[in-house]
């Protein structure tokens, strides 16, 4: 008594076998998906925490938007990771400090552990007027 199954089916062709290896298929790639936007937003807020400390260390900014510089609001933009292990960065970062915001675009890459920016510009800022 087989329930109506025959018994030269293979096991791989009965219904609920290919059911509960496409649901493990279906689990791995989530969990990669998962892993590799994890891995993404990582690597943006590293350039953009690199970003933020290069940018108090510099006077006209620190004077426009002051001390402490944090990121406010979504970075937007990619980091990029070719075969030969270089990073490329392209990050739009909103920045707020206790004098004033800005909006900066920044590119650049990295090979190993610290990020070289090619270009760093001010989209806009506004600074709050003293009284």
């Amino acid at each position: 008594p087989l329930c109506g199954h025959s018994q030269a089916q293979p096991v791989s062709h009965r219904k609920s076998v290919q059911f509960a290896l496409l649901l493990v298929v279906l689990l791995i790639a989530s969990g990669l998906a998962v892993t590799y936007y994890m891995h993404r937003d990582t690597e943006r807020q590293a350039a953009a925490l690199e970003t933020l400390k290069r940018m108090e260390q510099n006077a006209p900014i620190t004077q426009l938007l002051g001390q402490p510089l944090s990121v406010r609001g979504k970075i937007t933009g990619e980091v990029k990771q070719d075969e030969t292990g270089w990073h490329e960065v392209r990050l739009i970062i909103p920045v707020h400090g206790p004098k004033g915001d800005a909006t900066v675009r920044v590119s650049g890459g990295r090979e190993d552990t610290s990020w070289k920016f090619t270009n760093v510009r001010s989209v806009d800022a506004s600074a709050e007027k003293e009284s």
